[in-house]
């Protein structure tokens, strides 16, 4: 899971996908409101088809914060950085994923901008004040910073 998120920071689109189940699915919460939210991408082909929409309009960095392993799901909090490539436009979020596995491969991802949805999706909640998380095995603590990575393939360029 890190390290797919991690080939997402470098540009790494083969390493992204290396630990994916064939029949991933990935639900993103940003497509589903901008395309409707029964939006999935299901297959590597089309988490091909979503690493490509997405590079070609934003440099996007993930900041995971922390990790919890729940034993067949795993949920990572964390941040968001992204630049629009024609717009120049900055924009910074929390984040949280939901990965679940079969056979060892990530079998659905969901993406949420509302880590206390997130939290709830898995059954856990934070404590009062602080980001604890209550359950789970926590997988990492520190804070791993990425650097924006451009893509290994040229970028779509809009130009109105």
């Amino acid at each position: 899971m890190r390290r797919s998120l991690d080939a997402w920071n470098r540009g790494d689109v083969e390493a992204w996908l290396e630990d994916a189940h064939p029949e991933i699915e990935w639900f993103s919460e940003i497509v589903q409101r901008v395309e409707g939210s029964d939006t999935v991408y299901r297959g590597q082909s089309e988490m091909r088809r979503y690493w490509d929409d997405w590079h070609a309009l934003w440099d996007v960095a993930i900041e995971v914060t922390d990790i919890r392993d729940l034993g067949d799901s795993v949920i990572a909090l964390g941040h968001v950085r992204a630049r629009g490539e024609a717009s120049g436009i900055d924009l910074e979020r929390p984040i949280a994923y939901v990965f679940e596995f079969e056979d060892g491969r990530a079998r659905s991802v969901r993406s949420y901008f509302d880590v206390r949805a997130a939290l709830e999706a898995v059954g856990l909640s934070e404590e009062p004040g602080g980001t604890d998380i209550p359950a789970g095995r926590r997988v990492a603590d520190q804070t791993t910073k990425p650097t924006i990575a451009r893509p290994a393939t040229p970028s779509v360029k809009i130009v109105a």
